[in-house]
């Protein structure tokens, strides 16, 4: 049970205990699946995916394997990288 504080002009005031917010479990579900989506380890990622894939003048000469392997480069440098040396 929380206790909520509010300051009116005669001081500090005291609500009376509410019930905690619990959020809905599909609610909940969204939020942490969008909170791992947006997480900054992962944007390089999305931005040269964008720049690979969708992006048609950058990379005119290069195959879909030269494609891939850059991705894979991306992948270790900007995400596995980081991850490891801050889990580690």
């Amino acid at each position: 049970m929380s206790t909520q504080l509010f300051i009116t002009p005669e001081g500090l005031q005291q609500e009376n205990e509410k019930p905690p917010y619990i959020p809905h479990p599909v609610l909940k579900v969204v939020a942490n699946f969008l909170s791992y989506l947006f997480h900054p380890v992962f944007v390089p990622l999305y931005v040269v995916s964008f720049l690979l894939f969708i992006e048609p003048f950058l990379f005119v000469g290069a195959s879909p394997q030269e494609k891939a392997l850059t991705f894979g480069r991306a992948f270790i440098n900007y995400t596995f990288f980081p991850l490891i040396s801050v889990l580690c």
